[in-house]
């Protein structure tokens, strides 16, 4: 995956004030496009293609970014109907980089590099290349990360009791006289 999925990229964004419409793209240190989005109103108005007849313009996307679509596998798409278009998503996983969660599980889940790409009405309307890890990685992490929040907010917590008793034992100590300001 560290290999197949850029890690580090930049990302610019357009926008027109006050108005929905924005554009977002996302470099690799190679100067590949490695995702963009171009968003607009859900209303804007756009064609109404099948998901048939929006496929080929997907595909030619994809291989256009230099994806090979003989490597790849059509793993879902789907459609959503706007008020003045439809929207379809494709998203295809490369053959040969599925990786297993946990070594030892196979039920574990597992993570692959992905591409996809959103039709809106008829043109490409969103990119991404990206590795989709699988759910019981999102589980472990969020537990890992919640864990984490719960100690720093218990360290913080001991820290204030801390100082508390340093400033309460320096009280008592000076009004006892055992300490000499100078």
């Amino acid at each position: 995956a560290r290999e197949e999925v850029p890690v580090w990229t930049w990302s610019a964004r357009w926008v027109k004030p006050e108005q929905k419409e924005e554009w977002r793209v996302g470099l690799g240190l190679d100067g590949k496009v490695i995702g963009a989005t171009h968003l607009i109103e859900d209303a804007a108005p756009g064609d109404s293609l099948t998901i048939q007849k929006a496929q080929p313009i997907a595909e030619a996307f994809v291989r256009n970014q230099g994806w090979d679509l003989t490597k790849l596998d059509l793993v879902e798409s789907s459609t959503q109907k706007r008020e003045r278009r439809m929207d379809h998503r494709f998203t295809w996983e490369k053959k040969g980089s599925t990786i297993n969660w946990k070594r030892d599980d196979p039920k574990g889940g597992t993570g692959a590099v992905r591409v996809a790409v959103d039709v809106k009405g008829g043109a490409v309307g969103a990119y991404s290349h990206f590795l989709k890890v699988p759910e019981d990685f999102e589980r472990d992490l969020s537990r890992t990360l919640s864990l984490g929040s719960l100690i720093a907010i218990g360290s913080f917590g001991l820290m204030f009791l801390m100082v508390i008793a340093a400033l309460a034992i320096t009280v008592a100590r000076n009004k006892g006289g055992e300490i000499q300001w100078k």
